[in-house]
């Protein structure tokens, strides 16, 4: 969850018991998980109105207008347009450059033309 190393975990301890003392060690983690379950409890709450079953919801209204918005994004594509714009000015620059293929060709200092 919080993505915690052992090694960090067991430096947190050490400053956690010279701050706090061994005595009141065991009554500050004792509050520490009470508050972590609360917490726990108080999201699941959440999430079981966010999921509960009924159409009297503010929070599943703005879950669902997101949804909407989401949908009309992905049918619109605004890239497509994008690109189809920018395949269509690359056109005249494909024709330049299959024109300039023969000066590939060309080595240093010799030339195409005739003598």
């Amino acid at each position: 969850m919080f993505n915690i190393s052992f090694s960090e975990l067991l430096i947190i301890l050490l400053v956690a018991f010279l701050v706090v003392g061994p005595k009141d060690l065991a009554k500050v983690a004792r509050s520490l998980g009470r508050a972590v379950k609360k917490g726990r409890n108080f999201i699941y709450d959440i999430k079981s109105y966010v999921n509960s079953d009924g159409d009297n919801h503010p929070i599943r209204d703005v879950k669902d207008a997101v949804s909407d918005v989401k949908e009309e994004i992905n049918k619109a594509n605004p890239l497509a347009e994008v690109k189809e714009n920018l395949e269509k000015e690359m056109e005249p620059l494909k024709s330049i450059e299959k024109e300039m293929e023969p000066l590939k060709t060309l080595k240093k200092g010799k030339t195409m033309l005739k003598k």
